[in-house]
């Protein structure tokens, strides 16, 4: 969990524009956490309902991915 607010404070550096840094901040958040459960799993043993919540986290991760997709503005990768 620590790991994800720490994501958070360093992939987003400013609030505005909340169709992005909002995003970004649950997917940082969720990697984190996610982390931190397959930490878990690999130190204490595989149990059902860890990997349910292992499935819906990668599900609001791919939620918050396509959001990111769809509001963020087209990257220039044009030299400058």
């Amino acid at each position: 969990m620590v790991l994800g607010v720490g994501l958070v404070f360093i992939a987003v550096p400013a609030l505005r524009p909340w169709a992005v840094s909002l995003p970004s901040a649950i997917f940082y958040w969720m990697t984190g956490v996610l982390a931190a459960r397959l930490l878990g799993l690999v130190l204490d043993g595989a149990a059902p309902r860890q990997w349910l919540l292992v499935a819906v986290e990668v599900g609001v991760m791919t939620l918050a991915a396509l959001w990111l997709w769809r509001f963020s503005g087209p990257v220039d990768a044009s030299p400058r």
